[in-house]
């Protein structure tokens, strides 16, 4: 975006955007079907490790307490909530929406959809002369 393109925009989201509270519901939906699952191109397998590493230490400290692991077995069914959720991504995705994909993949879907990628070099080259000037 050009300097007088950008000076133009700025000022127009300050204005529309500035005092907004952050939508946290939105964010915390997303790490929740992050989480189990239900959003499986996010998905990770250090998650299952991390949460059941989590759990074991969690049992550590509460051996002399209980006197035997209370918490571990809670990998366990985290690993069949994956399993299952995952049948359900791949049965039933989540629709295209503000909570459910990051802005970023505008391209990626715009590709999906068989739209062509094209960088203008032309107009990249003048706004790095102007830049440098």
């Amino acid at each position: 975006m050009s300097d007088e393109k950008r000076a133009l925009v700025a000022p127009t989201i300050r204005e529309r955007y500035e005092g907004v509270p952050y939508g946290w519901c939105p964010a915390l939906l997303k790490g929740f079907r992050i989480l189990i699952v239900r959003d499986w191109p996010y998905f990770r397998w250090t998650f299952l490790l991390d949460a059941i590493l989590a759990l074991c230490f969690m049992d550590l400290l509460l051996l002399p307490i209980f006197r035997y692991l209370k918490l571990s077995w809670l990998g366990l069914v985290y690993l069949f909530v994956i399993a299952a959720n995952y049948v359900l991504w791949k049965v039933k995705p989540l629709k295209f929406s503000e909570t459910t994909v990051k802005p970023s993949e505008l391209l990626s879907i715009l590709r999906a959809q068989g739209a062509t990628l094209m960088f203008d070099a032309y107009a990249i080259q003048l706004q790095k002369k102007a830049s440098a000037k």
